[in-house]
């Protein structure tokens, strides 16, 4: 039996998406990739890891906030949002296991964009579910509702907020 490392990440994503439906593929497909992405990159020693402190992070690209949240999920390593600024990919940590967040802690939130160009309404759709996929429940669906429609401007949530949405205070 094949133990599942990634604390039901995959049935998450399975959950977020219609079956059958070209957004169901395109988003099974990102959650593959970042997953076999995740197991390639995997550290090569099992080194005893502190705290991952958060206190200024813009987010990234999505693809490879992908592969380090896989990452995380498979060592275990405990992460703090205590405080400071947290925007876009870097709330995907709000749903592993091992996070916790301060109540004046900020996060910011919007929808799918490329810098390059515009994108088509199918990949906004499947980005959409693969970013809710890592959020607990009552984020993803306030996300998918609310805050993946903002585009130009950011959606700034406070710590007490998450901790309102499921995601766990820091002691």
């Amino acid at each position: 039996m094949r133990k599942d490392h990634f604390g039901g990440l995959a049935a998450r994503a399975m959950a977020c998406t219609g079956a059958g439906s070209l957004v169901s593929k395109l988003g099974n497909l990102l959650a593959a990739i970042a997953l076999l992405v995740s197991l390639v990159t995997l550290p090569t020693a099992s080194s005893a890891q502190g705290v991952l402190r958060i206190t200024n992070d813009r987010g990234g690209v999505l693809s490879q906030r992908m592969a380090e949240i896989g990452r995380l999920q498979v060592t275990g390593q405990p992460i703090e949002i205590r405080n400071g600024y947290c925007a876009s990919a870097c709330t995907m940590y709000l749903g592993l296991p091992n996070t916790c967040v301060g109540r004046n802690a900020t996060f910011a939130f919007h929808g799918p964009a490329r810098t390059d160009r515009r994108i088509t309404r199918q990949e906004w759709e499947a980005w959409s579910q693969t970013m809710a996929y890592y959020y607990p429940p009552q984020l993803r669906t306030w996300f998918l509702r609310t805050g993946r429609y903002a585009s130009t401007d950011l959606i700034n949530l406070s710590g007490r907020d998450m901790i309102r949405m499921g995601v766990r205070e820091c002691a």
